[in-house]
C-alpha cells in the first residue's frame, strides 16, 4: 500500500517529493528489531549488516529513534538495541515522524510567511488531502505488518538454478 501512496505523491508532485534515505533506513532497522523482539538486543553492526545500511548512517539515526521512545538501547558487552514499543503497536508513521517531523510540509512561498491564499486555495486543499491519505496509510501499517509482509515475500520466493 505504501508504494501506491508514493505513486500518487509522484503523480501530484512529480520528482520533487521523495521518501528520505533516513526514513527508509529507519524503517528497515525497525523491521530487523521487530524480527528479534523479545530476544536479545541487536548491536548496530548486526542491524546494519542484515539490512544493508551503512553502520555510520545507522548510528546517526538511532539517537532520534531513542529520543522518540521507539528504540531502547543497552550499553555493555551484552548490549544493543531493541524496540521500546511492541511491533504490533509501532507504526510506519511513528518512525517516519521521528525521522522527518511533520510529513508533507508544504511551503507556499519562498518567504516562509503564511500563505494569503490558504482559505481559497484549491492547491492547498489538495496538499492537505494528500497528507491525510499518506498519514492514513503510514499510521495503519505497523512494523509487525511490514515484518510479516517481508517474511511472506522471502518465504514465497522461488530460486532457479
Amino acid at each position: 500500500m505504501l508504494s501506491w501512496t508514493v505513486g500518487i505523491i509522484d503523480y501530484y508532485v512529480g520528482a520533487a517529493l521523495r521518501i528520505s534515505r533516513k526514513s527508509d533506513y529507519a524503517l528497515r532497522a525497525m523491521i530487523e528489531l521487530a524480527r528479534s523482539h523479545g530476544d536479545r538486543p541487536l548491536q548496530t553492526g548486526e542491524i546494519a549488516a542484515r539490512r544493508s545500511i551503512p553502520e555510520s548512517f545507522l548510528e546517526q539515526l538511532l539517537p532520534a529513534l531513542r529520543k522518540a521512545g521507539i528504540v531502547a538501547s543497552l550499553r555493555g558487552p551484552r548490549g544493543g538495541h531493541s524496540l521500546a514499543i511492541p511491533p504490533s503497536e509501532l507504526t510506519a508513521g511513528d518512525v517516519m515522524r521521528a525521522m522527518e517531523g511533520m510529513l508533507l510540509e508544504v511551503e507556499c512561498n519562498s518567504s516562509g510567511a503564511p500563505c494569503a491564499l490558504v482559505d481559497g486555495c484549491a492547491v492547498h486543499d489538495m496538499w492537505q488531502e494528500l497528507r491525510a491519505a499518506m498519514e492514513q496509510v503510514l499510521d495503519r501499517t505497523t512494523i509487525e505488518d511490514l515484518a510479516a509482509r517481508e517474511a511472506e515475500k522471502r518465504g514465497s520466493a522461488m530460486y532457479y538454478i
